[in-house]
């Protein structure tokens, strides 16, 4: 199954300027005649409103006194009329009432006093770019997204009707009752490797190793009581949790979170909603998608992305909270700083009970210690032409194409290095993988 989030890019933004005086409309034209917008004008209301009709607008920047229809009634037009566009209106200091009136009714983005400052005119209108950018953006994830949502249902569909077809057969014979089973359990089991490959592809060193995820969120989840299968789920989410971040460009996939400005921090947030849209619909996933929705959720209800707080989080949802953190503590993904395992420790602890279950938090200190040994001192990364026999891989190596190569825990000889630097020269690319110290 291939999975595509690529974006399209957004259409040339369409800019209406709106005013009864030739010059100024030619001023406000050679205002932005350099932005990458497509600029027409209107010399009244009533001709904006003819034109908007026909051709729509993304922008639209109107005068408020002008005659017969002014500024504010204009707006209160278009808000029925393009309720998605964003509205500036140019105003003077005399004009307060009917200024007060165009926000209200014409729900008024921005206001400008005139004579306007050219400088502070473009940033507003360059934030409205940026806005109506995002917003195509967004629309154009959540089709993808209801798009794929559609591809995964029809692969499920298709893997429920391949159960019953093998159960029907398998009830004439038990041994092809066994077989048939662990065909489907294999086919859940290459959806997860699918996922898992994907991520360490986009990822890079940002991926823990799954092997370390999978064996510090098992440990906890048996500190904790957890029975088989939702410990089981709490492993897969903790291997899928970066899913949602696929789609992320570079700038938003490696900048520290405290470092995004606030309109990235938020659409850095919709990447559980992603995840879960993309999971929830496969059945062996539907309880890990469950615990990643909770992944940044915390006690004291400063979470995302709804803000859950205290028993409304799962303890596997506090458990992905508390790992997760860590990691991202250590990595200096959080504020650009790396922590030592120490000092990532001592900021879990610190924030126990306010973000942090103390359950939780107790049963990650009980492994702590051996999750360093793990972790930090776990792997090396080495160049192929570095590799040598007896060496045993730490994580899975894919090729640029998702292919994977070798699979984590091999123990390298002559032939599969050898293997591994003939494939380099035919991709052209300069390879690492991961090693075991």
């Amino acid at each position: 199954m291939e999975i595509q989030l690529a974006i399209a890019a957004p259409p040339n933004i369409r800019l209406l300027l709106v005013d009864d005086e030739p010059s100024v409309l030619k001023a406000l034209n050679r205002l932005f005649n350099d932005l990458n917008v497509d600029v027409r004008t209107a010399d009244s209301g009533q001709q904006a409103l003819e034109l908007l009709k026909q051709e729509g607008a993304d922008i639209i920047i109107s005068d408020m006194r002008m005659p017969g229809m002014d500024g504010a009634e204009l707006f209160t037009e278009v808000a029925s009329l393009l309720p998605e566009s964003e509205r500036i209106l140019l105003t003077g200091y005399s004009d307060l009432e009917s200024t007060i009136d165009a926000i209200n009714k014409g729900k008024v983005n921005f206001y400008v006093e005139k004579p306007w400052d050219n400088e502070r005119l473009r940033k507003i209108v360059c934030k409205a770019i940026d806005i109506i950018q995002s917003k195509h953006r967004m629309l154009q994830l959540e089709g993808q997204v209801l798009e794929q949502n559609e591809q995964l249902q029809a692969w499920n569909n298709r893997l429920e009707s391949l159960v019953e077809e093998r159960t029907k057969e398998l009830e004439r014979s038990n041994g092809q009752l066994q077989q048939s089973l662990q065909k489907v359990r294999s086919s859940y089991q290459n959806t997860v490797e699918l996922f898992s490959g994907l991520i360490e592809q986009r990822m890079g060193e940002q991926q823990i190793n799954r092997r370390t995820i999978a064996w510090i969120l098992d440990a906890m989840g048996k500190t904790l009581g957890l029975e088989d299968k939702p410990r089981k789920s709490l492993v897969y989410a903790g291997i899928l949790r970066n899913v949602g971040k696929l789609s992320f460009d570079d700038v938003l996939l490696n900048t520290p979170y405290l470092e995004l400005s606030a309109l990235q921090q938020r659409k850095f947030q919709q990447h559980i909603d992603i995840a879960v849209n993309l999971m929830s619909s496969i059945p062996p996933l539907a309880k890990a998608s469950e615990m990643i929705a909770q992944r940044h959720e915390y006690e004291d209800g400063s979470g995302y992305p709804h803000g859950k707080s205290g028993f409304e989080i799962s303890d596997c949802g506090a458990s992905l909270a508390v790992v997760g953190d860590y990691f991202q503590y250590c990595q200096g993904s959080v504020d650009g700083r790396c922590y030592t395992p120490e000092e990532a420790l001592a900021l879990i602890v610190k924030q126990t009970e306010s973000k942090y279950r103390l359950a939780v938090v107790e049963a990650f200190k009980l492994h702590w210690q051996e999750l360093c040994g793990r972790f930090h001192l776990g792997e090396e990364k080495l160049a192929t032409a570095n590799l040598r026999p007896g060496m045993v891989l730490s994580r899975n190596f894919y090729s640029s194409d998702c292919k994977l190569l070798v699979a984590e825990g091999v123990t390298l000889d002559e032939g599969v290095i050898n293997q591994l630097k003939k494939l380099q020269e035919e991709y052209q690319e300069q390879w690492h993988v991961y090693i075991q110290e």
